[in-house]
């Protein structure tokens, strides 16, 4: 067969056909039903279950098995149940080539005074069964069709009967049936008791891998390509495995590649992402969009879905409808516990300009939107009122959308604030109900002067009487005043909500606290819990203190003054700007003069009396802080990029796109031309000792030099361009970033020691911390990340709108200042306290514990170890005895003894010198957590047969809690002894008695939970989750808090002694503290004001009436 004829792109493939490729479905649904399972294969279009069919079918008719098929989309789905059985039962008469055998039209019209579901029985018993004595299977494929179908339930029915008919026929053994299409099982059908996916077995379909694919598709390779395997490994990294992809990217090179050695990117590119729409012939990515936008109820949730993984990378599994429906797209597939993209060419076709167009023409107010943008934003009557709005709101609760989605929707939630402070409504109302009141008031005056000689009896019940009229007539204002403050409030905590999700914190702040100022007045309690809940959220979580916004262009560089006092930003608008740190613009300096002189660098010198900024213009340039300028560096044949100063103040070093870096004298005098860059030098550093100077450039590599030019080493990465350079405080480490999207982390001798990998464009800046032990990058992917120089991501910071360019710590570490194309500077808090990371085990770590005077903190791994460390992460001492697993460590009360539990089936009790004095039996699967009551009377052990066994320690007896369905994970006494709470692999905590009684069960993670804690008071506990959650609740079931936003799934979370703060503990050891705020608004609006106060009080687009919020 000719190479370009040998792939076969869209339909079944025949039997035998050379380019099948053999997965585990087929050993899976071969083995299902040869031993008679009922087997269903539910996935995707174009993932190959036809194909998969027709292998099956043939390899099992070739063992003597009855086999046929019935394709449910020939059937139709507007037609009658007699139509549509009959047209089964027709298809299978031709199946099994019957048509000799027995005249199918007479059966049928014979048994006409049956119901169709009853006459398929009668066909299954009386022609089939006793027709064929061999086993038999009927595959259904296209089984989605029936999804139109009025009575499916009856058919998906008919066949759960002929499995249960096993029991009292015999004969029915022999039959079994093989479901195929595009659905899931409760799609199909809802009754858990009808359903027959519940007594089936799923066959999983997946993607080609390299080892499976080689067997069948390197062989159309070969006459094309000079390494076939390798190219086939290539095109694999483009589709990811997916059936019709390959064979389709296959047959493109077997046609169109122009050299033995292809160049499939460009393949790629060519003919099938450009203009896809046009070329995507057999359809296979006009299925995918149309699966995604054909119902327009679902789309927008389902494009909702799909940024969340187009933006994140990956979102977390949790099997829900609208999670199973995106899978059967195709667009995304599970791995592991999360959803992701299926492959890289799916990525570029449905990237996010995709997403945002189809968003576009799915939102309900995209006319008013249209206009709205075509008035710069201003023409009010074009915003949201009303029902429309509340609807726009719906449409978008769940959606990540565009940044102008949420101001549009921000500003028609503002003017209907403002439009019903300033309506008469109220008005009208309180002053009718005044007149009414006036008026009745009147008459009871008259009446009163009418009956007065009948004694002063009759005259104190009127009067008692018009008092009354008058109090309703005040409070009905007071209810009419009350309902619009609820009504502003809740319009406030809608506007919070999302600025929240589109990543402007401090708006988000300002409308809660705004909110929340309003609670003075008596609202509903459900409109104040909603409101000080969501504060509270905010103020955890918020990352963002100040923003700086002034420039009239991208920014493209920020530092801090070594004395922390100022901050610098430089821009594309030709400017440099001086800030203070609390964001208070001091002086802009210009004299940048040419075409495109845009200023890229800036730095302090050590003393912080001078400023030297680099600029496209060809010159760098000395100022002082006041904006006089002292020295202009002309030397320069091409733009500079990048500046920095010695550390002793005296000279400074220049980057330059002539490919040189440039020595110079604080007084102008060029010392030192560097050459040996290939292309454009984008950063110059400094080391701190001032012994060396590190270059980075376009040519993919990075340089370090000494002060007089000799180069000492050159530092390869990925052959791309690298854009940023910085040295470690103690001169001996070195951290380069580029367009290849990592940053990495040297010695100064050449050595590579980390590869920082999370971001998802090219990396404009990397920069060390002032101690040395983080490293922040800043990326085109429009967010900050840091990190520790170990690699692990402690924190990502989202709000930049735009690429962001720059990056600076200040010098106590507490903030990160950016700088980004969207044309603001912003300031981040680094929580530099809340960050301890352990490093010593060899293995996970599955749980930690404070010491109770909290000096002391203890680990637990899956190394067989447990460790006791000092609080600012020093080794102290390994615990070691454990035969397996340790999966639990805690401090007894008085903070003398350790007990470990492991999956060896032991506990083991210890001290803090690290040894053992004790060990004890729990059962024989292995234990997970143990925990001793507060007065050391009574010891809980979490086992993995789902049990607690519960110890006296005192009079020698024993209990098991029973009541989980998957093994306990952790247990944790109150501390009055009381109560037992437990966290399980079902997803729950439960509270019991500690004489055994179930109190309650706590529900609200969304997979496993690890671990559990009391607080001190013992009123609340905490719940650590592998969703990515940590959670606090109340002992009577209230959900009080959750804490989100981990990387990683968290693996425990445990009180401070006095209550105050709460350490969680991700699956990556990064331990996080966070204080715990209370319900107690006036401490809550305190907090809030001292994280706005500078942004309230210095940036210009604040609204004059929000500065005063905190006065």
């Amino acid at each position: 067969m000719a190479a370009h004829n040998y792939y076969q792109v869209g339909g079944s493939l025949k039997y035998g056909h050379p380019t099948y490729v053999e997965r585990q479905a087929d050993q899976d649904i071969y083995e299902g039903l040869k031993n008679r399972e009922f087997c269903y294969v539910l996935n995707s279009r174009q993932m190959g279950k036809s194909s998969l069919r027709v292998q099956a079918m043939k390899t099992l008719s070739r063992e003597g098995i009855k086999c046929a098929s019935v394709d449910i989309g020939k059937l139709g789905n507007s037609t009658t149940p007699e139509k549509w059985y009959g047209g089964f039962i027709s298809e299978l008469w031709r199946g099994f080539d019957l048509l000799t055998e027995v005249n199918e039209y007479d059966w049928w019209h014979r048994h006409e005074h049956l119901s169709p579901i009853l006459r398929i029985s009668r066909f299954i018993e009386d022609i089939l069964l006793i027709k064929f004595s061999e086993n038999i299977v009927i595959f259904i494929d296209e089984i989605d069709s029936i999804l139109k179908v009025s009575f499916k339930d009856d058919f998906f029915t008919f066949i759960r009967t002929c499995y249960n008919q096993r029991v009292d026929r015999p004969e029915y053994e022999r039959l079994t049936f093989c479901l195929l299409g595009v659905a899931t099982p409760s799609s199909l059908i809802q009754d858990k008791t009808r359903t027959p996916f519940n007594i089936g077995r799923a066959i999983e379909l997946t993607g080609f891998t390299l080892s499976e694919a080689k067997l069948s598709l390197v062989k159309g390779l070969e006459e094309t390509v000079e390494n076939p395997e390798g190219v086939l490994e290539e095109v694999l990294k483009w589709t990811g495995g997916q059936p019709f992809l390959t064979q389709k990217l296959c047959q493109l090179i077997a046609k169109k590649a122009d050299s033995k050695v292809p160049n499939i990117q460009q393949l790629v590119q060519k003919y099938i992402i450009s203009n896809w729409e046009t070329q995507d012939e057999p359809e296979h990515l006009k299925t995918i969009r149309d699966r995604l936008l054909n119902n327009e109820q679902r789309a927008a949730r389902l494009l909702g879905l799909y940024q969340q993984i187009l933006q994140k990378g990956e979102v977390l599994a949790d099997g829900s409808s609208q999670q199973m429906e995106l899978r059967l797209s195709g667009l995304v597939v599970k791995q592991q516990s999360s959803l992701k993209i299926y492959n890289r060419i799916y990525a570029d076709v449905f990237d996010q300009k995709w997403v945002h167009k189809a968003l576009a023409d799915l939102r309900p107010y995209s006319e008013m939107f249209t206009a709205w943008l075509a008035s710069h934003c201003q023409d009010e009557s074009r915003l949201l009122r009303g029902q429309a709005l509340w609807e726009a709101q719906a449409w978008a609760a769940d959606k990540s959308l565009s940044n102008l989605d949420y101001q549009f929707l921000t500003a028609s939630l503002e003017l209907e604030k403002r439009e019903a402070q300033t309506a008469l409504e109220v008005e009208k109302e309180a002053s009718w109900i005044l007149s009414e009141a006036n008026q009745t008031l009147i008459r009871a005056q008259r009446k009163a002067q009418r009956i007065i000689r009948s004694g002063i009896t009759v005259l104190v019940i009127i009067l008692f009487v018009t008092a009354t009229v008058v109090i309703l007539a005040d409070n009905s204002v007071k209810k009419a005043e009350e309902r619009r403050k609820s009504a502003e409030i809740g319009a406030l905590n809608a506007a919070s909500k999302l600025f929240w999700r589109s990543n402007n914190q401090l708006e988000a702040l300002t409308a809660s606290l705004k909110a929340s100022q309003l609670l003075e007045i008596e609202v509903p309690p459900d409109i104040k819990n909603q409101t000080v809940e969501q504060l509270k959220q905010i103020l955890y979580e918020v990352q963002e203190r100040n923003r700086l916004e002034g420039h009239k262009g991208d920014v493209l560089n920020v530092s801090f003054s070594h004395d922390g006092r100022k901050i610098a930003t430089v821009s594309r608008d030709r400017t440099v700007k001086l800030w203070t740190t609390d964001g208070q613009l001091l002086k802009t300096l210009e004299g940048h003069n040419g075409h495109n002189n845009w200023v890229y660098g800036v730095s302090f010198s050590p003393d912080d009396k001078t400023i030297a900024t680099a600029s496209r213009d060809g010159t760098a340039k000395l100022w002082t802080t006041e904006g006089e300028l002292l020295q202009t560096f002309n030397s320069h044949s091409q733009a500079v990029h990048g500046v920095s100063f010695s550390p002793d103040g005296k000279k400074i070093a220049t980057a330059n796109r002539d490919g040189t870096a440039k020595l110079w004298t604080t007084d102008g005098q060029l010392l030192k031309t560097f050459i040996g860059h290939s292309d454009w030098v984008y950063s110059v550093s400094f080391s701190p000792d001032g012994k060396t100077i590190a270059t980075a450039s376009g040519d993919g590599t990075a340089k370090l030099w000494t002060t007089d030019g000799q180069l000492l080493q050159t530092f390869r990465g990925d052959k791309k361009r690298l854009l940023s350079i910085s040295f470690s405080p103690d001169s001996k480490r070195i951290a380069t970033a580029g367009m290849d999207g990592t940053a990495k982390l040297w010695t100064t001798d050449g050595q590579l020691l980390k590869t920082f990998i999370g971001h998802k464009d090219w990396i404009w800046n990397v920069s060390f911390s002032h101690d040395g032990r983080k490293i922040a990058t800043v990326s085109g992917d429009h967010t900050v990340k840091l990190w520790t120089t170990e690699g692990e991501l402690l924190q990502t910071f989202n709000g930049h709108s735009q690429a962001v360019h720059g990056v600076s710590f200040s010098p106590d570490d507490a903030i990160i200042a950016t700088a980004s194309a969207d044309g603001t500077a912003r300031l981040w808090s680094t929580d530099k306290d809340r960050f301890t990371l352990l490093k010593g085990h060899k293995g996970w770590v599955f749980h930690t514990n404070f010491s109770p005077n909290g000096n002391m903190i203890a680990t637990a791994s899956d190394d067989d170890t447990a460790k006791l460390w000092s609080i600012n992460g020093k080794l102290l001492h390994t615990l070691k005895g454990h035969e397996d697993r340790v999966y639990k460590v805690r401090f007894s009360r008085d903070g003398k003894t350790i007990a470990t539990a492991s999956w060896d089936g032991t506990v083991k009790l210890w001290n803090l010198e690290g040894q053992l004095l004790q060990t004890l039996s729990g059962d024989k699967n292995g234990v997970n957590s143990v925990d001793l009551s507060f007065d050391g009377s009574i010891i809980a052990i979490a086992n993995k047969n789902n049990t607690v066994k519960v110890w006296n320690l005192k009079s020698k007896t024993s209990l098991i809690l029973k009541g989980h369905t998957d093994e306990v994970w952790d247990v944790s006494f109150s501390p009055d002894n009381k109560t037992i709470v437990t966290a399980s692999a079902d997803g729950t905590a439960k509270l019991w008695t500690t004489d055994g009684q179930l109190l309650r069960t706590f529900k609200g993670h969304l997979n496993e939970v690890f671990s559990v804690s009391f607080s001190p008071d013992g009123k609340t506990f905490a719940t650590a989750s592998y969703d990515r959650t940590a959670k606090l609740w109340s002992t009577d079931g209230q959900l009080l808090q959750t804490f989100d936003g981990h990387s990683r799934g968290v693996i425990s979370a445990s009180f401070s002694l006095d209550g105050k703060t709460i350490a969680i503990c991700n699956k990556d050891s990064t331990v996080t503290i966070k204080k715990l705020l209370d319900d107690n608004l006036s401490q809550l609006k305190v907090v809030s004001c001292q994280w706005l106060k500078n942004y309230l009080k210095n940036n210009q687009y604040v609204k004059a009436s929000d500065r005063s919020l905190c006065n």
